[in-house]
């Protein structure tokens, strides 16, 4: 996911920039995003998996390509 995003923790098997990604369900019941909750909005949290080093690029592309009402 980056190294902005890495939080130094290693885990059976998972190293600092691998996160285990919650369901999306109920995803508008949360008062915070991200897998630690640093993201106060949907948008936050799109962007802040740009880093350097992450896959997520092109993805954050097309969502900064995507009109206001979408």
């Amino acid at each position: 996911m980056g190294e902005g995003l890495a939080d130094g923790q290693t885990e059976e098997g998972a190293g600092p920039r691998d996160f285990r990604t919650a369901p999306l369900i109920g995803l508008s019941y949360l008062p915070a995003y991200l897998h630690d909750g640093r993201a106060a909005t949907l948008r936050e949290a799109v962007l802040g998996h740009g880093s350097p080093g992450s896959e997520a690029a092109g993805t954050i592309e097309r969502f900064q390509g995507l009109a206001a009402e979408d």
